[in-house]
């Protein structure tokens, strides 16, 4: 049996929201969009979104 090595490099994004009146559908664009932010500064790494 051989031994494999598997390394993962993950990507977040979060987003927070202080309103009740936000739409659930621009809260996840802007976490999707932190993560691709996350993706450009080098993987593995997370990122806040600033729209708030």
């Amino acid at each position: 049996m051989q031994n494999f090595v598997i390394s993962i490099t993950p990507s977040m994004g979060f987003a927070f929201c202080d309103d009740y009146n936000v739409d659930v559908r621009n809260l996840l664009k802007y976490a999707d969009g932190a993560m691709y932010q996350a993706k450009q500064n080098g993987k593995n790494n997370y990122q806040i979104s600033q729209n708030r």
